[in-house]
């Protein structure tokens, strides 16, 4: 991807400040490349991290004492009522029958957000099978907790559906949190890719910080059309050059099959991201569908999240990793690569899911004092009007067809420098 390797050229997590932390090293892997030691930290996300900490403390303690609390009763479905239990394992095979009625082995969750009109989500369909196999494989058991829903902006944008789209996020949130709620689970694997649907995922699951939990990716679909070709071709069509099906060939051959879109928009970014926050396997993110590499880390994955359970001896829950050092991570690695500025969003969010900052309830200040932009609301940004938006893909009044303007340059660095405002 454009925006992974513009990440590695500029030196990787060493030379943009990566906070040291423990997310991806209790995964098997590490935060920055292989060096002989931690690289320096950056003295500005040093006193941005610490004042994090500092202003979230009270906040987060609180959070870590209820994830805490409820890891002491794990497994909770041993505590559940007879009718409850029953209920619970009524339509699973009698081995596994047996396993849940005993609670020896970890059980854990699969939320899924399959739906075959997104190509995204597609490669879904095949992956509970897989990751249940796997688990059995390592000692635990699997059950489907739940489903959650999975728009397209791709396809929504300039439509009317288009305006459910950041409200699905937090429906996805609720569903994620309610195919949690049953205490029958001692973690999770959270199956999801694009725009909100990680976003939700994460936030649902911080609900249950208790539990560790595994991200398993499914992949970027394989280059197709050029975006110079294919750009060639829209500029055909608005002047008229050539009609509607030369247009949607173009198109066709560009999103055109499994696996996520090929350009480094949100749901791409959403990859690299969690990987950052060590809830995927390293370099699982952007293995194409449907090759021997990519089935082996979703098993692997399943793997993982049997061993990090309390039955393995290792927990990890999800609410102590996302801590404000891995969320700091997560800003500086999305900043480096040029990534989606809708997470300015999401990341507030989950912050706020993982510790609920206080400082997010008042007035943001960044560390110079000047106050931070609020989206939304009209700014100024170095003593100038922002700049006015310009014509492109999903913004009102846009050509649907049109391209979407490259988030780069001054312009992206004015959006983004208010994802580290904020924190």
């Amino acid at each position: 991807m454009r925006g992974r390797s513009r990440w590695r050229e500029a030196g990787g997590p060493a030379r943009c400040g990566l906070v040291p932390n423990r997310t991806l090293e209790r995964l098997g892997g590490a935060v920055w490349s292989q060096t002989a030691g931690p690289p320096a930290l950056h003295p500005t996300v040093a006193a941005v991290t610490e004042r994090i900490v500092e202003r979230s403390a009270r906040t987060r303690a609180a959070y870590l004492e209820r994830i805490r609390s409820a890891a002491e009763r794990v497994p909770a479905r041993t505590r559940l009522g007879c009718a409850n239990l029953a209920h619970g394992f009524a339509a699973a095979e009698p081995e596994e029958k047996a396993v849940l009625r005993r609670g020896g082995k970890p059980n854990l969750a699969i939320v899924t957000s399959y739906n075959d009109m997104l190509s995204a989500h597609q490669p879904y369909v095949d992956y509970p099978p897989v990751l249940k196999d796997a688990i059995i494989r390592a000692g635990g058991i699997a059950q489907v907790a739940g489903g959650v829903p999975a728009m397209c902006d791709g396809i929504t944008q300039g439509r009317d559906g288009m305006q459910l789209s950041l409200y699905s996020r937090d429906v996805i949130a609720m569903a994620t949190a309610i195919a949690l709620s049953h205490d029958m689970f001692d973690g999770a694997l959270m199956l999801g890719v694009c725009d909100k649907i990680v976003p939700g995922l994460l936030i649902g699951a911080l609900s249950f910080g208790h539990l560790p939990t595994v991200f398993v990716p499914a992949g970027p679909m394989t280059s197709g059309l050029p975006n110079k070709e294919k750009a060639r071709v829209r500029q055909q069509y608005a002047e008229g050059l050539v009609g509607r099906e030369e247009l949607l060939e173009a198109e066709a051959a560009s999103y055109h099959s499994r696996g996520t879109c090929t350009f480094y928009g949100t749901a791409n970014s959403n990859q690299l991201l969690m990987e950052v926050l060590g809830l995927h396997l390293p370099g699982s993110s952007f293995v194409n569908p449907g090759t021997p590499l990519r089935d082996a880390l979703t098993r692997a994955a399943a793997e993982t999240a049997v061993g990090i359970t309390a039955q393995s001896g290792g927990p990890v829950p999800v609410g102590e990793l996302v801590d404000e050092k891995a969320v700091v991570n997560a800003c500086v690695a999305l900043l480096a690569s040029g990534g989606s500025t809708n997470h300015t969003l999401h990341l507030v969010a989950i912050a706020r899911a993982a510790w609920r900052p206080a400082h997010l309830a008042g007035p943001l200040r960044p560390l110079g004092g000047r106050p931070a932009p609020r989206a939304g609301l009209p700014q100024r940004i170095g003593g100038r009007e922002p700049l006015p938006r310009r014509r492109g893909r999903g913004l009102p009044g846009a050509d649907p067809a049109g391209a979407r303007p490259p988030a780069r340059g001054r312009a992206h660095r004015r959006r983004t420098r208010a994802l580290a405002l904020h924190l």
